[in-house]
């Protein structure tokens, strides 16, 4: 008698997720650690990120400041706290914005094909001809510089990676054999993409959102660090390498190296949870 299979569950799927890509957990929980650090700035930060203290101005790493102060006498470690709620609004708003926008297009354009395809891939293909970080001085400079403006900005050079990722997906998923099948037994063409074709295109959307939220992120300190970010008082990582942070790069750098620390390491959890995701999700990549 055949034993009954246990159903699967979210937390074995995450401890299975632990067991096989490690270094995909690890950065999960940097994630978390950072995004809870992000919510509970108010109570995590030893000070407000505007609280100046002279007489302690430039004072390195020490255990009443654990990054050192800035010219202002500013707590960096402060700082760095309240700059990851701007990094991580931008980052994931704009994502989403982008990815939904530009996956509701390449929905569109693979199934419906012809002229709307020809003209929506055009129009992406114009997007991408300029480099991301040029496009996205472009927006901010027309638009202005303000909090609103630079999701907009990213959100629309994000459009056209996640507009080609899901174009190719449903342009492969709609020749299957299941999607034949669907067809013969009468079936409507809506019915068939959205029950048999949208299932099945979802899980590289997932690994695009997360591996472009390191991109939006670094997009953003970009923009921050030439002036074309989310304006002051607010502190960012990318504003805080601009500052001070290049005026007193010789004399102090401990506040340049703390926020660059801070966009390396976010990033490139993004980045390493996106390839574990992609192994996990993707059946071409599963051993």
């Amino acid at each position: 008698m055949a034993l009954p299979r246990r159903r699967a569950t979210p937390l074995r799927a995450i401890v299975r997720f632990c067991r096989q890509k490690p270094l995909g957990a690890i950065s999960g929980l940097i994630i978390v650690a950072v995004v809870l650090a992000a919510g509970l700035a108010d109570w995590v930060a030893p000070s407000h990120y505007r609280t100046q203290d002279i007489p302690a101005r430039l004072q390195g790493p020490s255990p009443q400041h654990f990054f050192g102060t800035d010219d202002l006498g500013r707590d960096i470690f402060s700082r760095v706290i309240y700059g990851s709620r701007i990094s991580l609004l931008v980052g994931l708003v704009a994502v989403a914005l982008g990815v939904v926008h530009g996956s509701i297009w390449g929905f569109l354009s693979g199934y419906l094909g012809g002229k709307l395809d020809m003209t929506v891939q055009r129009l992406m293909d114009a997007i991408l001809a300029v480099p991301l970080l040029v496009m996205a001085l472009v927006v901010v400079a027309t638009l202005g510089a303000s909090l609103f403006n630079v999701i907009l900005a990213l959100a629309f050079i994000l459009t056209p990676r996640a507009n080609r990722l899901l174009r190719g997906s449903v342009l492969s998923a709609r020749e299957n054999i299941y999607v034949e099948a669907a067809r013969a037994v009468g079936c409507s063409s809506w019915r068939i993409a959205l029950r048999h074709i949208l299932p099945n295109v979802t899980a590289p959307i997932i690994v695009l959102a997360t591996i472009s939220l390191g991109s939006a992120i670094i997009t953003e300190a970009s923009l921050s660090f030439l002036g074309m970010g989310v304006p002051p008082p607010f502190p960012t990582w990318g504003g805080m390498l601009s500052g001070e942070g290049r005026s007193y790069m010789i004399y102090a750098p401990w506040i340049a190296i703390f926020p660059g620390l801070a966009i390396t390491i976010t990033v490139l959890a993004f980045n390493l949870l996106g390839d574990a995701l992609r192994d996990v999700l993707d059946p071409r990549l599963r051993s």
